[in-house]
């Protein structure tokens, strides 16, 4: 005997759709929080990476190297504006021109260096500042066409140290925060979710904190 097969009733359907609903609010928040987080991840393995790039050829090459910190508007990025967001390594020879070693790297978009003397002294205590509009210094040229840029930079000698003053400043120690954009990187209060990234001035190693 063949037995009749039965479908799904309107009210069955429906049902299913309200439980698919509700997982996804509640599964929404906690999925672009790991994401974020894996933001964060990325962007400190990169300036880790970048830093210690940097050290390494002013050792290997018997130069100084600097990384330059890139301050600009992103009009990709929708009400954030002149934030900390790219860098990049550059070789200066003995006459004082700067060779690009890297291209430009940019933080994942979601991801800011802080600002304020508290998470970023590295930022806010170093008065090297330079400001490229991309035309008289090409090799600085953003992605952003005709948005002056200024930037922040410390400098790696050749034996590996760096320019940074000894005592650390008035922080003691030499340090830059991620975190994500929407939290005010203006702001001395460390969001959830941060990365930070410290620079021994003498040595010039640098360790990676998480909380």
């Amino acid at each position: 005997m063949t037995g009749s097969k039965k479908g799904f009733s309107l009210v069955e359907i429906m049902v299913v759709l309200v439980i698919i609903t509700s997982l996804a609010v509640i599964s929404g928040p906690a999925l672009s929080s790991l994401a974020k987080g894996q933001d964060i991840t990325q962007a400190g393995a990169l300036l880790e990476q970048t830093m210690n790039q940097a050290r390494q050829i002013a050792i290997t090459e018997n130069r100084r190297i600097e990384v330059r910190f890139f301050q600009y508007d992103s009009p990709e990025i929708p009400g954030v504006d002149e934030e900390y967001r790219s860098m990049r390594i550059v070789a200066l020879q003995d006459n004082g021109e700067a060779i690009p070693v890297s291209k430009i790297l940019n933080l994942p978009k979601s991801i800011v260096i802080n600002q304020s003397s508290e998470l970023s002294p590295l930022i806010s205590e170093v008065s090297r500042t330079k400001t490229y509009d991309g035309s008289d210094d090409p090799i600085d040229t953003l992605p952003v066409i005709g948005q002056p840029a200024e930037t922040k930079y410390i400098t790696f000698r050749s034996d590996g140290s760096t320019d940074l003053d000894p005592s650390g400043g008035e922080s003691g120690k030499w340090f830059l925060t991620l975190h994500d954009n929407e939290s005010d990187s203006t702001t001395g209060t460390a969001p959830d979710n941060w990365v930070t990234i410290q620079v021994e001035p003498l040595i010039g190693t640098v360790t990676v904190h998480r909380p």
